[in-house]
């Protein structure tokens, strides 16, 4: 019987955020990668994905442009497109077909979908991933494409929370702070179409299906199993179609500028305030801790 994975949240970055774990002459030969350059994001790449990097960066720079023009703030993202084997040669701590995140803020993406990548995201997923859509250069089928492309929308989410984190706008609260990133990728999604949209929305009713048990916020913590971690992303996902849902498209921009005007950190009593819809689904999602002795 597998041994479950863990995700561990390290020193206070939000989601899917793990360091490399090897010495730096591990991850040395990681620096002498081609590098795709771009206006904002810049990725360096696996030998012979020269196509999977530029179909990453052109993804990417619609997602930086998007944020950039709420925030004001135009910042780079650097991202690394990895073979398997550089993947396991710099220890990252995540599976190969999850995002990962060096230090400095760097994103390491998986450079193909392969036989790994389909169990992974089939065992996480109780089934097969949604089809991948829009054809992917990659090596292997169409179901080592959608495994590959799950890893992508976590990959984007990651993203976000990144160029937030580097235009100096967070939350009071944890699960706020991670609502705040799926709105700003849900409203880029639909502003470039709703493909995307659509297909987290299938990942995320098959993580968290329709009518499931309230959450404990309390659970959510550093050592939390890999499967109940991706049902709170599901859950975040669902709050951010609940403002989506309210203002469309603009529900980012919207979220953006009230947490500027909070000083940049956005607090729960005026996020229920703007929006009376997202305090409903807050109760009907999460349970209260207990209360203390």
């Amino acid at each position: 019987m597998k041994s479950k994975p863990t995700l561990w949240f390290v020193a206070g970055l939000l989601g899917v955020a793990a360091l490399a774990s090897a010495q730096e002459s591990d991850r040395s030969s990681l620096w002498t990668l081609p590098v795709l350059r771009g206006e904002t994001v810049n990725v360096s790449y696996s030998a012979g994905s020269l196509d999977r990097a530029v179909r990453v960066q052109r993804t990417f720079e619609r997602l930086s442009a998007r944020v950039s023009g709420w925030t004001d703030r135009k910042t780079p993202l650097a991202i690394y497109v990895l073979s398997r084997e550089e993947w396991e040669r710099v220890g990252l701590g995540l599976p190969y077909g999850f995002p990962a995140r060096f230090p400095m803020q760097i994103l390491a993406l998986a450079a193909w979908g392969d036989e790994g990548t389909v169990e992974l995201w089939s065992d996480l997923m109780q089934g097969q991933p949604p089809p991948a859509g829009q054809p992917e250069m990659v090596r292997g089928g169409p179901e080592e494409a959608a495994s590959l492309r799950v890893g992508d929308l976590l990959g984007q989410l990651e993203g976000a929370r990144i160029l937030l984190e580097n235009a100096g706008l967070g939350a009071a609260e944890l699960w706020s702070g991670e609502v705040l990133a799926h709105t700003v990728l849900l409203s880029a999604w639909l502003k470039d179409g709703a493909a995307e949209a659509d297909r987290m929305g299938r990942v995320a009713a098959t993580l968290r299906p329709p009518g499931a048990a309230p959450l404990s916020l309390a659970d959510y913590r550093p050592g939390v199993a890999m499967e109940e971690w991706l049902a709170f992303q599901a859950a975040f996902h669902e709050g951010a179609r609940v403002l989506t849902g309210k203002a469309g498209p603009k529900a980012g921009r919207a979220l953006v500028k009230l947490t500027r005007k909070s000083g940049g950190t956005l607090p729960t009593s005026r996020l229920f305030e703007r929006f009376p819809e997202l305090a409903a689904w807050h109760r009907s999602t999460f349970r209260l801790a207990p209360a203390g002795p």
